[in-house]
């Protein structure tokens, strides 16, 4: 039967028998921008799962942690919840960028080998 616990900056609900209070104090050093952890073990990196307006003030996000795989229900502030969508379009785009300079690495070295191989004559028509 999931719990509901309130904090200082944010109500939970948790589908678990362990309760555990949700508070901006359990954030590990990498914390998130927008200011909250996972409830069960700190990690910064949970991610959204669903969101929905309580109320004009008020946004319930359901979030899952990669860590522990936790799931968890966010009572928050509308101005929490934009912090925390500017900071997931903030870790896509740092996500892009990686895999572009990653891509641009691969492709370079293949290129690389492909060229010694030619010029070591390792590579004839046949090859294609």
């Amino acid at each position: 039967m999931p719990t509901e616990k309130k904090s200082a900056s944010a109500t939970v609900e948790m589908g678990h028998e362990k309760e555990m209070a949700f508070n901006q104090n359990q954030v590990r050093e990498s914390e998130p921008q927008w200011g909250f952890a996972c409830p069960a073990c700190g990690s910064a990196l949970i991610q959204p799962l669903d969101w929905a307006t309580d109320n004009c003030d008020r946004v319930s996000v359901t979030v899952r942690c990669p860590e522990c795989f936790r799931t968890a229900v966010l009572h928050v502030t509308q101005d929490q919840a934009n912090r925390f969508l500017n900071s997931l379009d903030e870790a896509k785009h740092n996500l892009q960028q990686t895999a572009e300079v990653l891509d641009r690495e691969v492709f370079k070295d293949t290129c690389e080998s492909f060229t010694r191989a030619l010029r070591a004559g390792l590579i004839d028509p046949a090859d294609f």
